[in-house]
């Protein structure tokens, strides 16, 4: 019996090991398996895409300047954005004409590059394990894209496009030994939509030295663009009236119109260039009568601060019953806002003309002002 009590206590050991064997497989099994480590640059790479998902918005302040960036936030009394220079800007509504979103240009090649580079980069990530199937009366984990991962963008209504204008006036004078007086008057109107722009400036200038008038000078411009849709491509139509005791032709009305291209056009500055065909009309002086022309105009603008700006123009206008006939101008002008609320501006500008055959007057005409504008 004690040769048998010790074949049972072995086998019972066998049987014991077998099962402990079989029960740490199976615990084995059901664990879980360790999570997924994070692959680097992952979770700099969905940063970026949730970055890039935020509404592009543009700020029309009531001072006219137009402001693009990245929407944060918005409520019922201010609207934050995120500019690519100046980083995130607040504005109070009270301040703000209109918002909203803005139609993307297409982009450039170097953009479309970058952009297929990251798409690359992205689509070899590797993704996480799949989730198993749910079973029945089980809710189902659904796992969350970088898309539902971004913030909800709020709907926004751009207002309606309304006219906007600048009155602007200077003057200054000496008397005693001397004795001269000059004064500059400038109205500026403007209404832009989503592929529109209307512009109409007019401006009257007087100067008397020595007691006669040697300046009075009265110019009148308005100019219509439309952009092609999707495109950097714009049509243009402009027409300007010229009323100059100085000049050969004493009075002067042209036209032209044309295609134009919009080189840059971002967050800081704009240059857009245009040529065209017209023609103009002088009242008196050696070529009155109808003559046709062409004309080749840059213009240039760039905000240096939130609180001041930057453009200039050129334009080059050539005369075809003439050859020898041609005239060029040039515009600089520097503002910068006097309130918080940019309503009043201080401008200071220069502007130059050349005529290459003036008639009686001179060829070369400079004309520089300093002016304070109210904004509407």
């Amino acid at each position: 019996m004690h040769h048998m009590s010790m074949k049972t206590r072995m086998r019972r050991s066998l049987i014991a090991a077998l099962a402990l064997m079989t029960s740490a497989g199976a615990l084995a099994q059901t664990q879980p398996a360790d999570p997924p480590k994070p692959v680097e640059g992952q979770v700099a790479a969905t940063m970026n895409r949730q970055q890039d998902t935020r509404q592009r918005v543009r700020v029309v302040l009531k001072n006219d300047d137009i402001l693009r960036g990245r929407l944060v936030s918005s409520d019922e009394q201010q609207v934050t954005i995120d500019h690519p220079h100046f980083g995130e800007i607040t504005f109070q509504l009270e301040n703000i004409k209109s918002w909203g979103p803005i139609q993307q240009r297409p982009a450039t090649g170097a953009e479309r590059e970058s952009e297929a580079a990251r798409a690359a980069v992205q689509s070899q990530t590797p993704q996480g394990p799949a989730q198993p199937p749910a079973k029945a009366g089980q809710k189902a984990d659904v796992a969350t894209t970088d898309a539902e991962a971004a913030p909800e963008e709020p709907v926004v209504e751009e207002d309606k496009p309304k006219w906007s204008g600048s009155l602007d006036a200077g003057a200054n004078g000496a008397t005693g030994n001397s004795e001269s007086h000059s004064a500059r008057i400038a109205l500026a109107l403007k209404r832009e939509t989503e592929l529109t722009r209307f512009n109409f400036t007019s401006t009257y200038t007087w100067a008397k030295s020595g007691g006669s008038v040697n300046v009075n000078r009265f110019v009148s411009r308005a100019n219509y663009e439309r952009d092609v849709k999707d495109s950097r491509v714009f049509y243009f139509a402009d027409a300007q009236f010229i009323g100059d005791e100085d000049q050969d032709f004493k009075t002067r009305l042209d036209g032209n119109v044309g295609p134009g291209y919009i080189f840059i056009d971002d967050d800081v500055q704009k240059l857009d260039g245009r040529v065209g065909l017209g023609a103009n009309y002088e009242f008196s002086g050696d070529d009155v009568g109808l003559n046709a022309q062409a004309i080749a105009r840059m213009n240039w603008s760039r905000v240096i601060n939130d609180q001041s700006r930057f453009s200039a123009s050129t334009q080059y206008t050539q005369t075809f019953n003439y050859l020898d006939n041609w005239l060029l101008s040039a515009t600089a002008l520097y503002e910068v806002d006097m309130n918080e609320e940019g309503t009043w501006k201080l401008k200071t500008g220069v502007e130059y003309e050349y005529n290459n055959q003036p008639g009686d007057a001179k060829r070369a005409d400079t004309r520089y002002f300093v002016t304070m504008g109210y904004s509407f």
